[in-house]
């Protein structure tokens, strides 16, 4: 199913964002790029495990990580990339994993930190402000 998922979206930026080229890397790349990752590594995953699953699925975590995906995407255009970015992380590594509060919130804040350096600075991609003006 991840990599069914991950097909659709790299269809979707293929067919409705523009890439852009190597010198000025439209805003289409990166989805692109993820979506093919996720079916990759999602075929990768579905080949080298039995079927039906022995565990049962944690519900729980995925209604989690599918409502922190989708609540990111909307917060966009209100709150901007980094503010949505940081919370999402935290939340995602909450639902993932069992690590202490303080060292999820200084994951979140660097590596939110790190994806706006990223795409912002280095990258000169085009991200959401939110109301504060970052």
């Amino acid at each position: 199913m991840l990599a069914g998922v991950g097909i659709a979206a790299a269809l979707e930026a293929w067919r409705s964002m523009p890439l852009g080229t190597a010198d000025d890397p439209g805003p289409g790349l990166l989805p692109l790029v993820l979506g093919l990752a996720v079916a990759a590594l999602g075929g990768a995953t579905a080949l080298g495990r039995a079927w039906p699953p022995t565990a049962p699925l944690e519900h729980r975590r995925v209604l989690v990580v599918g409502g922190a995906v989708v609540a990111w995407t909307l917060a966009l255009p209100y709150l901007g990339f980094a503010v949505p970015t940081v919370v999402a992380l935290f939340v995602l590594g909450r639902a993932i994993g069992r690590a202490p509060v303080a060292r999820l919130l200084a994951f979140a804040l660097v590596a939110g930190g790190g994806a706006v350096l990223l795409f912002r600075g280095l990258l000169k991609l085009p991200l959401p402000r939110g109301p504060w003006g970052w």
